[in-house]
Parts: C-alpha cells; structure tokens; sequence
C-alpha cells in the first residue's frame, strides 16, 4: 500500500507539474557514438618533420601531397576515428566532448568542424550549440592524416599543404559523428575512478622528472549495459614512429579498441561499445617502447587495469571500485588567455647564465603565424573536472591544473590536452631554463606562458 501511495502521490505531482507548466525533472541523458572518418589514401600523415621528401612534389605527381610523404593505406583494422559524448542534463544544460584520431585540432580546423554543426542546427538536426558546449581533442596519434589546416607554421612542418576538399569532407563526417552521438541520447548514469599505470610511459626530457601514470576512466551506463566510456591517460601517440606510413591511431587507439571489447563482451548483447581516448599533460610523456610490437604490449598494459577494476562493477550498476558521478551537476566556464607573440627561442646553450634575463630577446618571431591568445575551458561535471589545454603541457603543469580543480572540490580532475586548438608545448620556467628536452625547445610562448594558463584556470575555478 505504501508503495502505491506512493506512486500515486508522483503521478500527481507530475499532472500538477504538468497543468501548471512546471519543469518536470527527468534524468540526463548520455548519448556516445563513433565513426571511421579516414580520409583518402594518399593524404600525408601528420606529426613528424622527418616524413618530409627530400625533394618536394613540385609538378604535382601526388594528389594531395606535396612537402611530406604520401600515406599508403590503412593499418589492418586501425582507421581513423572521430568519436563523441553527448550530455544533456535534466534542467537542459549540454556538453559535447569530441575525440578525433589526429596529431592536433588547429583553430581552424575546430572552427570548420563548428561551422558544420551549425548547419545542421539549421536543419533541426541539432541544437545551436555555443561554442564553448563543444570541446574538440586529438588523441595525438602521430599517424593521422595531415592537410586539415592553414595554418603555416603546421602546413610547412608537420602536416603538409591545406587541401580544403579534404578538411570540408573531414568536417562535415566529424558533425555528423556528433550529429549521431546527441540524437542517441539515452537516459543514463555515470561511474567514475582512477586507475594506476605504469611501464606505459616514460619522460623523455628528463628520466628523473615524475609523470602522471594514472588513467581516469568514466564508465557510461544505460540501463543493463556499459555503452562505452571515456579514458584520461598522458602519452604521445608515436609508437609506430616516423617510418609507417599506413593511417593508424597508434597507442590511444589501440586503448580504445582494446576496452570496447572488453565492455562489450560482459554486455553479452553483440551491439558496439564506444570509448574515447582524452590524452592529457603529455608535453613529457613519451611511449617507453616502439614498433609494431609495443603496440599490443602497451595497449594491454593500460586495458588490463583498466578492465580489472570495471570487472568488480559485476553485472549490476554500482562498482565497489568506483562512484556514481552526478550528471545533472554541469557548469562550463570559457576564457581567452593572452599569451603574447610565439617565438623560436634559442637553446639553453647558446644562452648560458644570461637565459633568464635575455631569454626573450634570443629568438625568431611567429607572431605572424600563431596567435597571441590561447582558448581554455573548465567543466565541472558532478564531482569531475576537464581543464582543457590547446596544446602538449609538461606533466607538472597538469599537476598544477588539476591540483587547483581538487582545491575547488574535484574529485577526479581530467587534464585534456590538444584541445581546441595547438600551440604547441607548455613547460614550467624551471623546466625550460634548466632543460634541453623536446618540450622545452618546442615551448614557443616562453618560460611563462604555461603559468599563465594555469592561472586562467584558477579563475574560473574561483568566478567572481
């Protein structure tokens, strides 16, 4: 009887709610979708400067490409994947967080992929997203396609000549990843931990400096089933090195595969998983092995954990190891962050004792190329934290990052690098004064840029 009183007392409250035109709460709503988005054979691969011909396809032999080596097919069931969570809380609030099997996401690129979802809005098929409801990251896999920007910087050093069919073709593929994930949506709950993992990564700018060995894993649940889930690790998506030239997602994809097979095997009902790969504080991060070996070999190194602490959530929804997030808790936060005018900076050895005074004065300028400003996000998720960074930040810089997110209550910050943009890599001003390491000779904004971002953070973390 109790029971049915109470029934009957939600049944009224909700034809109340309903005559009234009161809001009726109902439960977020999640939905996650993936889709191959691989261009065409012959695009170059994106991510190292050594791809380059030695002599540049200067009559027009190659289709697409011109300064870097054509791409030459796609590794055996690793194509290029575009892959998106959609959220949609009770009081309407809207988050879409977007992974993309590339070596980075240029302003530009981001803007064209905005573009397309705009149109979509005015077709219905979407809501009018703001831009900051959208974050677009790359998994850093070193083996994506290239030509997707104009930037000229990224054209003539990393990514070959814009070719706008392609970019407008990726763009509209990557909406309509998105465009699926939202028209998904599903009542859903969300479960969140963090996991230990070593013997994945390793520091290559210095062995003695600590990295952040720790995966962030939150598990999406509809109804009986796990239907994917988004995983937070540092690392550089360079396994495969300079010498493949076959299209893959390299190590984040090889994680993603490898725990969308791992969830769908305990759903049991054959329907596809989703996850997607947010690299984080990676400016430091190198994979500790290479080649086509290490790929199995580090992949399962972060899947077996992984999967060993979801294996304790047994068939029901509430995992021992974990806790359930509060979906219907979202506050996103956007900011510019001026950074000044990118330079080319000297060596340390060619500074000496004199680097912290002149440090400024010793280089060549890019103002023309990359801009003075650096987009960022904060989005507080329940008891969850994503600081985006558009760039590679050194894993004390994303210690820094998500040591003010649990100073304001976070329970599991996510550092997600690449995001919205790339300017390249962020170090502290004692890593690029004292170091000679791969970041610290990348760091394009200076000593202090990194600080900067950090700083931005802490405000909107602390709003008026």
């Amino acid at each position: 009887m109790r029971k049915g009183r109470r029934g009957h007392a939600a049944m009224g409250a909700f034809l109340a709610a309903w005559l009234l035109g009161a809001p009726i709460a109902r439960a977020a709503q999640v939905g996650i979708f993936a889709a191959d988005v691989t261009p065409p054979d012959g695009v170059p691969l994106a991510g190292f400067f050594d791809r380059r011909r030695e002599i540049p396809d200067y009559f027009g032999l190659d289709l697409y490409s011109h300064w870097f080596e054509p791409s030459a097919g796609v590794r055996a069931d690793d194509g290029i994947r575009a892959k998106a969570f959609a959220l949609e809380t009770a009081s309407g609030g809207r988050l879409v967080l977007v992974s993309v099997d590339l070596v980075a996401v240029p302003r530009d690129l981001r803007s064209a992929i905005l573009a397309k979802l705009a149109a979509l809005a005015g077709l219905g098929t979407l809501p009018a997203f703001a831009p900051e409801e959208v974050v677009l990251t790359a998994t850093h896999t070193h083996s994506g396609p290239g030509t997707l920007t104009q930037n000229w910087l990224f054209e003539r050093t990393s990514g070959d000549r814009f070719e706008p069919t392609i970019r407008n073709v990726f763009a509209t593929k990557v909406a309509g990843v998105v465009a699926s994930a939202w028209n998904a949506r599903k009542a859903a709950t969300l479960h969140a931990f963090s996991v230990e993992i070593l013997d994945v990564a390793q520091n290559r700018s210095d062995n003695t400096r600590p990295l952040h060995e720790r995966a962030n894993v939150m598990l999406v649940r509809t109804g009986s089933r796990w239907a994917g889930a988004l995983v937070g690790f540092p690392v550089h998506g360079t396994v495969l090195g300079k010498d493949n030239l076959e299209y893959s997602a390299d190590l984040p994809g090889a994680i993603e595969r490898g725990l969308q097979v791992d969830l769908a095997t305990r759903n049991g009902d054959g329907l596809p998983t989703t996850v997607l790969f947010l690299n984080g504080a990676e400016g430091d991060a190198a994979p500790k092995h290479h080649g086509e070996n290490a790929l199995a070999l580090l992949s399962s190194r972060v899947v077996s954990k992984v999967a060993a602490e979801i294996a304790s959530c047994g068939a029901g929804s509430a995992c021992p190891s974990s806790w359930q997030v509060g979906a219907d808790v979202l506050a996103v936060e956007h900011a510019n962050v001026p950074l000044g005018t990118a330079f080319v900076y000297a060596r340390k050895k060619v500074w000496g004792v004199l680097a912290p005074l002149f440090w400024w004065q010793l280089g060549l300028t890019l103002g023309w190329t990359l801009p003075h400003d650096a987009p960022i996000t904060s989005i507080r998720l329940g008891d969850q934290y994503f600081l985006t960074w558009p760039g590679e930040p050194t894993a004390a810089l994303g210690r820094a990052v998500a040591n003010a997110a649990c100073a304001k209550g976070a329970r599991l910050p996510w550092v997600v690098g690449l995001a919205d943009d790339h300017l390249a890599y962020f170090t502290t001003p004692k890593e690029f004064f004292g170091s000679d390491g791969t970041a610290e000779s990348s760091s394009l904004y200076g000593p202090y840029a990194g600080r900067r971002i950090v700083n931005a953070h802490c405000r909107l973390l602390n709003p008026p």
